[in-house]
C-alpha cells in the first residue's frame, strides 16, 4: 500500500539544484568582471593620489621637472614621468588596470 507521504522526490530536489547550478555559473564570470572593474576604479584614485602628492611637492618646493620614477601601490606599478615647456608642466602617471587595459592621467601645472 502507498501511503501518501508530503514532501519532495529525488528528481525534483535534483532537478532544482540543477537549476541553481546553472544560474550560479552563468553569473560567476560577470561578478569577476565586476571585481576587475571596482579593483580598476580603485587604481585609478591611487593614480589621482599620486598626482596630487606630485603636484603639491612640485608647487611647495617650486620644482620646474619631476623626474621619471616607478611607485608601486596596492599592488600596481604607477609610472610617474613630466614635460615641461615655456608656460607648464606637464605630469602624467600611466598604469596597467588590473582588466588588462592601459591607463594614463596627467595633470598640468601653469606658470603665467
Amino acid at each position: 500500500m502507498l501511503q501518501n507521504y508530503k514532501g519532495f522526490t529525488f528528481i525534483e530536489v535534483m532537478f532544482s539544484l540543477v537549476i541553481v547550478t546553472i544560474t550560479v555559473a552563468s553569473t560567476a564570470p560577470v561578478l569577476f568582471i565586476v571585481l576587475n572593474e571596482r579593483q580598476t576604479v580603485a587604481d585609478q584614485l591611487a593614480a589621482y593620489e599620486i598626482l596630487q602628492n606630485n603636484f603639491e611637492e612640485a608647487l611647495a618646493k617650486n620644482l620646474k621637472n619631476i623626474y621619471e620614477k616607478t611607485i608601486e601601490k596596492n599592488g600596481t606599478v604607477f609610472s610617474l614621468y613630466s614635460e615641461l615647456n615655456e608656460v607648464q608642466l606637464k605630469i602624467c602617471v600611466q598604469w596597467d588596470g588590473r582588466n588588462g587595459r592601459a591607463y594614463e592621467e596627467c595633470g598640468v601645472i601653469r606658470y603665467d
